[in-house]
């Protein structure tokens, strides 16, 4: 009793196969690199917006409201800001603005608080 017929797979099999294996691979892999500059982007906004909010409420605690800027140390990373101040009202309030600016300057976040004086 000789049989002919052998089991496995033939060489066009194994290529398709590897063929659609390279393709899903390929697609996770650039949906993964997106999704780490997205994670990226967002960890650096809520950084951002730390420093913002930081200036922010240490600007209610001050007298004396004038333009201001400065840098600010946020989870290991340095992040400009800058502070702009708009009295309103006849000097009964101000309006207080806070950017917060990455190295290429743009702006990454922003904030708007009022005060009343």
């Amino acid at each position: 009793m000789n049989s002919s017929k052998e089991n496995g797979f033939t060489l066009l099999e194994v290529l398709i196969s590897l063929g659609i294996l390279a393709f899903v691979m390929s697609s996770a892999l650039k949906i993964f690199s997106t999704n780490a500059l997205s994670i990226q982007r967002f960890e650096e906004k809520t950084m951002a917006s730390f420093v913002a909010q930081n200036i922010l409420v240490k600007s209610f605690f001050e007298d004396n409201l004038i333009y201001e800027e400065g840098f600010s140390l946020q989870g290991n990373r340095k992040y400009q800001w800058k502070r702009a101040i708009n009295i309103l009202d006849d000097g009964k309030s101000a309006q207080i603005e806070v950017k917060v600016i990455d190295e290429e300057n743009n702006t990454v976040y922003e904030l708007l608080g009022f005060k009343v004086l």
